[in-house]
């Protein structure tokens, strides 16, 4: 933040003292959030006293939901960050640690991996926040099935079996013989 003051009246040149050692000179910079008095003392002496206060936004906020994957490989995983807060009230979205940034805080088509999740204030880029620096979106592990047949004891029989094994995948699993 920077506050500046205009002195007028009196008998110029003018000198200025600012509260918290922000500075000499009538514009001070680099404040953080803070009320700052300013005491300007003319050529006579005379002095007029000043405040104001230096506000800063609510810290960056958002709610991420996610999708996993839902079959090997597929790369239909999804990452949502909604309801942005703080900032300035425009926000930009990454999930690659800040290498990109969009306007809306859907993702899609993700594979399995780790995202690094950040949200950004579109008026001031350099105010952002990590959300989540470790977002796993997972995927099941490969559906495989195998059979294991009961043969048929007698010729012409029907006491034959198949039974089904299933790993992987997602339950619950529908069969169709």
């Amino acid at each position: 933040g920077s506050v500046s003051v205009t002195a007028s009246g009196g008998t110029a040149p003018y000198t200025y003292s600012w509260s918290n050692a922000a500075g000499t000179t009538a514009t001070v910079t680099s404040l953080g959030a803070g009320t700052y008095t300013v005491t300007v003392t003319d050529a006579n002496a005379c002095t007029r006293t000043a405040s104001t206060t230096v506000t800063q936004p609510n810290q960056l906020t958002a709610t991420i939901g996610t999708t996993n994957v839902l079959c090997n490989n597929a790369g239909n995983g999804s990452i949502t960050v909604s309801a942005p807060a703080g900032g300035h009230g425009t926000y930009e979205y990454s999930i690659n640690g800040g290498s990109t940034w969009q306007s809306s805080g859907s993702f899609t088509s993700l594979s399995n991996a780790t995202y690094n999740v950040q949200i950004r204030d579109a008026a001031y880029t350099g105010c952002s926040r990590t959300l989540n620096s470790a977002l796993v979106i997972s995927q099941p592990n490969v559906l495989s099935a195998s059979i294991a047949p009961t043969n048929v004891s007698c010729a012409g029989g029907s006491n034959g079996a198949a039974a089904l094994t299933v790993t992987g995948g997602t339950t619950p699993f529908t069969y169709a013989w």
